[in-house]
């Protein structure tokens, strides 16, 4: 890898210099400032002769497992070895739960606590080219270092809130979000640019580089909400970003240069909010805060070994019945940081949705092909020819398909 050391500095004047290619009817490639931007039109240049399928196996956990093993609660992430085994992050029962490629349960590492191999409701999990388990507690602000049978082997605290995804590049840097925080009401930088996208981590904790242009919306709020990103890194190392707000894509190389942005056709408003959200100061000194809405655009995405790119999109925007979260708490006392979460839903959650769709991406940014889902889907992985979407909230399972064609 390259010297990470300095700040990227990118430059996104949309003025149009040069147009490149058209790949076929509805795609536009052109040059914009020197960056090179894919216009994505229809339903992607196979929708007429499709060269991919998706063959369904089968579906690990469910809301209504009886099976202890599968009885997963807020599962907020997965990952997967050389070998295809799948590692379920059970975040809301404090362990990782192992499974072998054909679904059937190895293993639970760690437990809940506070000490080596234990968890308090962590949030991301990831392996590294080592075959190392890295696991990051978001509102614990720590990160683990574990071997593959759950034994802690280093640790390291971070002074703040920390992001809530980490990816391991190689085996000496992590990859994760700008940590954004909302201006304060009297914050006397309220339309300050936004910081960078992502950044690297050394393993001691030190960001060695940011990288990524934001998109500035000239508001504070809107800024920090509106530049939510999901991203993976490939099998070269280079970095897949999806804006969960934003119509777009991104492709930065290994060091944290863009390769290419691209869009697709999106039948909802993708280019503002729907509103700015606020943030207020009571007569008592405490403050009332309201966030900015967004339609969603992407929830997901991960690399296959061909170097294409899966993206979890909306067809449509969810229904109020179909909304689902997690609500957090966080006191701090004599006795230590207390932390509790549990999931929300408006209203009694349908099992399926149709407003989910699979699209897929060759490795410049051309739209290929796309597959409508019949679950929700939040994180998506891939291994060989396995693609498995994990339902983190709703019917907090695990769909595995097969990759054919």
């Amino acid at each position: 890898m390259k010297n990470l050391s300095g700040v990227l500095g990118l430059s996104f004047v949309f003025c149009i210099t040069a147009v490149l290619a058209v790949p076929a009817l509805g795609q536009k490639i052109e040059t914009v400032d020197g960056v090179r931007i894919v216009h994505n039109r229809g339903e992607g240049i196979w929708e007429k002769s499709p060269r991919i399928a998706l063959e369904k196996i089968r579906a690990i956990g469910d809301i209504e497992a009886e099976s202890e093993e599968v009885a997963f609660y807020m599962p907020l992430d997965m990952a997967l070895d050389a070998d295809g085994n799948l590692y379920v992050l059970d975040t809301g029962n404090h362990r990782i739960q192992k499974f072998s490629p054909e679904g059937v349960y190895l293993a639970t590492l760690g437990r809940q606590g506070q000490g080596p191999g234990e968890f308090n409701f962590p949030g991301s999990l990831d392996i590294d080219e080592a075959g190392g388990l890295i696991v990051a507690s978001p509102y614990g602000q720590k990160i683990q270092f574990l071997d593959m049978s759950g034994v802690e082997t280093g640790s390291l605290t971070i002074q703040e809130i920390i992001s809530e995804y980490f990816r391991a590049s190689g085996t000496d840097l992590l990859v994760s979000a700008v940590r954004r925080q909302p201006p304060m009401p009297d914050d006397e930088d309220q339309k300050k640019s936004p910081d960078p996208l992502l950044q690297f981590m050394d393993r001691e904790g030190k960001v060695v580089k940011t990288f990524g242009k934001p998109r500035d919306y000239k508001h504070g709020f809107v800024n920090a909400k509106g530049n939510n990103v999901r991203f993976t890194i490939g099998g070269d190392g280079s970095i897949c970003v999806t804006f969960r707000f934003q119509n777009r894509i991104d492709k930065y190389s290994a060091d944290g240069e863009i390769l290419w942005q691209a869009e697709r056709d999106l039948n909802y408003n993708a280019r503002k909010p729907l509103t700015k959200g606020t943030i207020e100061r009571n007569a008592s000194g405490g403050i009332s805060m309201h966030s900015p809405q967004f339609n969603t655009c992407s929830e997901a995405v991960a690399v296959d070994e061909g170097g294409r790119i899966w993206v979890v999109t909306l067809e449509r925007q969810l229904k109020d019945e179909e909304e689902a979260g997690t609500n957090t708490s966080i006191s701090r006392g004599d006795q230590g940081t207390t932390l509790s979460m549990r999931p929300w839903s408006e209203d009694e959650i349908p099992p399926t949705t149709d407003a989910y769709v699979l699209e897929v991406f060759d490795a410049e940014g051309v739209l290929l092909q796309r597959f409508p889902l019949d679950h929700y889907a939040d994180v998506l992985r891939t291994s060989g020819d396995r693609l498995y979407i994990l339902d983190k909230i709703r019917r907090m399972q695990v769909h595995v398909y097969r990759i054919t064609g």
